[in-house]
């Protein structure tokens, strides 16, 4: 594991953009940002429930961040920037050195509790001590203070017609000569919040400070545990984790998930104001998460959908007059929107003419139940939602020609927020008719409902209309282009649009073409994925690569284009700089290494089917569709092994690597020449495959 991210630049982003370049930590609630100021080093701290809830689109609301402390570092040694971001630890660590004078600080956001913890090294004649300080605007700022010298604030966010009310105490406590706490709770966190600072902060010793710094340790340790990977090229292997590692540090909130720019919030009012945009922004963080094993950070994802749902059905009977859910483009947390309007386009702005919002963000479920086939999450969290999704589908697709076809949805967002937009303008957009990634979310919920509802029996007199309609869906519309054939992004409207990557979704995330699928359906995907000639793109670089990959590009192809992808948007904090957001890239290192190592689509599992040959590459425990822990090493271009290992007790289909191979499982061993290798061990065992030698 390549642990260490080297900063050698003071950030300069930071404070100043919405996207940060200063090196991050965090503890899935609580996020650390290191940033610059006169004094020398800032450290930015955010949490996600900091939201000033305001639905109103010409209001400011949105998350917010809560503060800063400045640490006074002498210019002489903070031109010799040098910071470390622990990848392994979720630690920062700071060493700044000039002709032997030193100060180093080493900070965390504890892995256990809502604590942020830094310890200080300095041979300075002054001490090095952090001043806090609150950002205080949309916000009424109450000081707080201990007998024990500890200080901070409460910061209560305020505006008109909030859908709920936010404060955050904060309190700073000096432990030691060389320790420092800052102790962080919210009301939505407990009722008695400043109470709750207050006491910590009194009891918290430097005994504490060690404790909690041992099971911090602990924490991250035990999530690395989960699976693993070594690549035989540190760009690739170093990324890999970090799309782990930004998850980790921003997503444990379960009522409060991260948004477009995570907790990684510096400025006070950032783009899109943090949302969660539902037409990909909100679910392209969480694409990696389950093949990578960290299923558990996908449990905060579900909470605004489920928040939103009762005003998702009122939405659909109101402006549509049909059942199920109608979701706007961008929502928040605890069931608000954030694009609501007053004016002529009221009613058609929160939804942008799409009518995919909901459907869209069922990816990261479908992803949950194939790769986990957890039936007691899926009948609480999956099913439900699912179900609202097919009923909207049921209630407003139309029939012609005994086709379903789904009718007036935009697959760009129509920009009813323009001065000059008009009906007539718009029109062909507004009233486009089977968009093609509409057609594919179609697909993707209907058919994880269906295997759902098999798998629990839950409403499966309802299997016959999803099948219906899943049978009589309208094809995919397609198109010649410079004499191939490829998808036409809608039926009836777009033709096509060279400045996106739409027309690819339906093949990923929405996962309905790959290896797997109908040679020709295939050739189309892999003929419309390079007539978009678009590599790298501001909004869909995190669909388009592991998409390259599910559709079999070249390996060396996809791996060229991904490292030139990092020299041009890569910050040296590890995000990536790009105009469609910050959080939403944070999984494209992962998502398109998984896809080249480990394919379990349709059914079938595929190792290494789209690697670079000559690059060795090792894994363990990624996980396959049908609840499959899968570990496996290529090395000199030859797989070495495959172990399988059963959750559930499915079985399994696996594309034969080998020509001949040996198979152990149960105690026994047999050899195998088959091309496709069916076996269905018990809940808990362990299948291992190696080549034979002839």
């Amino acid at each position: 594991m390549k642990k260490s991210v080297v900063i050698t630049k003071p950030p300069v982003l930071s404070g100043n953009d919405s996207i940060p370049d200063g090196a991050i930590c965090g503890n899935g609630d609580i996020g650390v940002v290191l940033g610059s100021s006169e004094q020398g080093m800032r450290v930015y701290i955010a949490k996600n429930d900091l939201w000033l809830a305001q639905e109103d689109a010409s209001k400011p609301g949105g998350i917010k961040p809560y503060g800063f402390l400045d640490f006074d570092i002498p210019k002489r040694l903070y031109d010799n920037y040098f910071v470390r971001l622990e990848i392994g630890t979720g630690e920062i660590v700071c060493e700044f050195k000039d002709a032997g004078s030193f100060v180093n600080i080493k900070i965390f956001a504890s892995a256990v509790s809502n604590t942020v913890l830094f310890e200080i090294q300095s041979n300075l004649t002054e001490p090095c001590v952090p001043a806090l300080c609150p950002f205080t605007k949309y916000s009424e700022i109450t000081e707080l203070k201990n007998a024990d010298g500890s200080y901070g604030f409460i910061k209560a966010l305020k505006g008109d017609n909030l859908k709920f009310n936010t404060a955050c105490a904060g309190l700073l406590k000096r432990i030691s000569d060389s320790k420092y706490a800052l102790f962080l709770c919210t009301n939505h966190d407990s009722e008695d919040y400043a109470d709750s600072v207050i006491k910590r902060a009194a009891e918290f010793s430097a005994e504490d400070f060690d404790y909690e710094y041992s099971d911090h340790l602990l924490w991250w340790n035990e999530f690395w545990q989960k699976s693993d990977i070594k690549i035989a090229d540190e760009l690739l292997e170093q990324n890999w984790y970090l799309s782990q590692y930004f998850l980790a540090v921003s997503a444990r909130n379960m009522t409060f998930p991260p948004g477009i720019f995570g907790n990684f919030i510096t400025v006070e009012d950032v783009n899109w104001k943090g949302d969660y945009h539902l037409n990909y922004n909100y679910q392209a963080p969480f694409y990696h998460l389950c093949s990578s094993n960290h299923a558990e950070l996908t449990d905060c994802y579900f909470a605004p959908l489920e928040d939103y749902l009762p005003q998702g059905q009122k939405n659909a009977r109101d402006f549509l007059g049909v059942e199920g859910i109608y979701y706007p483009t961008g929502i928040g947390p605890k069931g608000m929107a954030t694009e609501l309007c007053g004016g002529k386009f009221a009613a058609e702005r929160p939804f942008l003419g799409q009518k995919s919002n909901a459907a869209h963000a069922a990816d990261i479920m479908a992803f949950r139940w194939y790769s986990t086939r957890d039936i007691d999450f899926a009948k609480e969290h999956i099913f439900p939602y699912l179900k609202q999704v097919a009923l909207f589908f049921e209630t407003y697709l139309t029939k012609e020609n005994g086709k379903y076809c789904i009718t007036n949805d935009s697959i760009h967002e129509t920009p009813y927020y323009k001065d000059d937009f008009s009906e007539k303008k718009y029109k062909k957009q507004i009233h486009e008719k089977n968009n093609l990634l509409s057609l594919g979310l179609i697909r993707m919920v209907l058919k994880c409902i269906i295997d759902i509802s098999r798998e629990t029996h839950i409403d499966e007199h309802k299997i016959p209309v999803w099948q219906d309609i899943l049978d009589n869906l309208s094809d995919y519309p397609t198109f010649y282009r410079n004499f191939k054939k490829v998808f036409r992004y809608t039926l009836n409207g777009t033709r096509w649009n060279k400045t996106n990557s739409l027309c690819i979704q339906h093949c990923y995330p929405a996962s309905q073409i790959g290896l797997g699928s109908d040679p020709k359906l295939l050739k189309i995907a892999r003929n419309t994925f390079f007539s978009t000639k678009r590599w790298f793109d501001g909004n869909a670089s995190n669909s388009i690569f592991p998409c390259a990959a599910r559709l079999g590009v070249e390996p060396k192809l996809i791996i060229s284009k991904y490292k030139e992808h990092c020299r041009r948007f890569q910050l040296q904090n590890g995000l990536m700089y790009h105009g469609g957001g910050c959080l939403e890239n944070c999984s494209l290192g992962a998502s398109v290494i998984n896809e080249m190592v480990l394919q379990s689509y349709e059914g079938i599992i595929r190792i290494f089917p789209v690697w670079d040959k000559d690059i060795d590459c090792e894994y363990n425990n990624l996980r396959a569709d049908g609840a499959f822990l899968i570990s496996s090493k290529i090395e000199n271009g030859e797989i070495k092994r495959v172990i399988i290992k059963s959750e559930k007790g499915r079985e399994f289909k696996l594309l034969n690597p080998f020509n001949k191979c040996s198979i152990e499982s149960g105690g026994k061993t047999v050899l195998s020449t088959d091309k496709i290798i069916t076996m269905k061990p018990e809940i808990g065992d362990t299948v291992i495959i190696r080549p034979c030698i002839s």
